[in-house]
This record gives structure tokens, C-alpha cells and sequence, in this order.
């Protein structure tokens, strides 16, 4: 036990004697979102997402980003509307950046009140993945997420959406 407290605090000091820039960021993205699964003909519609994220450097090429974001998904006529805390880990490669890891998100509004109808699940976790072009502090890049879990009860229907979304560091 005491070998195992003794790596885990040699751990955290590399980690923290090669830990890189930390930063803040805002995005903003607009995009395309469906509904997969056990629905016939689901039409794609607008979506879009803002919010925050932190990256947490752990070496020049590596770091964890968490963010909140607020985003519109659904399909056809029904809009869903959710909270939602994706924890990415990104590869930085000279300008360029791949991310990719799971999400999870909380329904807060629907169509016609649809997060209160029976059945009706809020609670939504997935996966995410984008390729991402650092321009300075300005941030260009596209994203998929994909829910791994169904938004109705008894039945396979998954949020996938697609997008485009601009940001800024600090």
C-alpha cells in the first residue's frame, strides 16, 4: 500500500513538473442534428451548442479538456435542449488538434414540454470527436458526438449531430 501511495505521488509531481499552458476557452457551434435508431425516416434539423471549456496541459502534445456546453439536438420537429459536460483528451499537433472522449448531458427543455412526457429519458451520455485548426487564440474546427444511450425508454432512438464550431482561447 505504501509502494502504491509513493507512485501515485511520483505521478503527480511529473505531471505537475511537465504540465504545459492551461487554458480557458468559449465556443460556439452550429451544425446538423438526427435521430438514430428505431425511428423511420428521422428528418435532420439545425442545431447548435455554446459554452465554456478548460484544458488541463499534461505535456506538450496531451491535455484534458471538460467544458459545459448548451446544445440543441434532435430531429424534424423536435427540438431537444441540453446541459452537458463533454471531458475530452486532446492531441496537439502544430496548429492542428484532435479530440475525442465521452460525454454525458441533462435534458433541460424539449418540444412540447417532451423531457415530462412518460417515457421520456433526460439524462443522455456519448461519445464526441472533432479535428480542431488553431489559428493564434482563434479556434476553427468540425465535431461529431453520438449518444451511446437511448432518449426514450424501451426503444433505440440516439442524438447524433454534426457541426462547425469557432472559438476563442485565453
Amino acid at each position: 500500500m505504501k509502494k502504491l501511495f509513493a507512485i501515485a505521488a511520483m505521478l503527480l509531481m511529473v505531471i505537475g513538473a511537465t504540465a504545459q499552458e492551461n487554458k480557458l476557452s468559449i465556443k460556439a457551434g452550429v451544425g446538423l442534428s438526427t435521430v438514430t435508431g428505431d425511428i423511420e425516416d428521422a428528418k435532420t434539423k439545425f442545431a447548435y451548442k455554446v459554452g465554456v471549456g478548460y484544458e488541463f496541459g499534461i505535456t506538450e502534445t496531451f491535455a484534458i479538456e471538460p467544458a459545459l456546453m448548451f446544445s440543441a439536438k434532435g430531429a424534424g420537429e423536435l427540438d431537444l435542449y441540453y446541459l452537458e459536460v463533454p471531458i475530452m483528451a486532446v492531441g496537439h499537433f502544430n496548429k492542428l488538434t484532435v479530440n475525442a472522449g465521452p460525454y454525458v448531458g441533462y435534458g433541460i427543455a424539449g418540444t412540447d414540454s417532451y423531457f415530462d412526457l412518460e417515457g421520456a429519458k433526460r439524462f443522455e451520455a456519448g461519445l464526441g470527436a472533432g479535428l480542431k485548426y488553431n489559428f493564434d487564440k482563434f479556434i476553427v474546427g468540425v465535431d461529431c458526438t453520438y449518444g451511446l444511450t437511448s432518449i426514450v425508454e424501451d426503444f433505440s432512438c440516439k442524438n447524433l449531430a454534426f457541426g462547425l464550431t469557432l472559438g476563442y482561447s485565453f
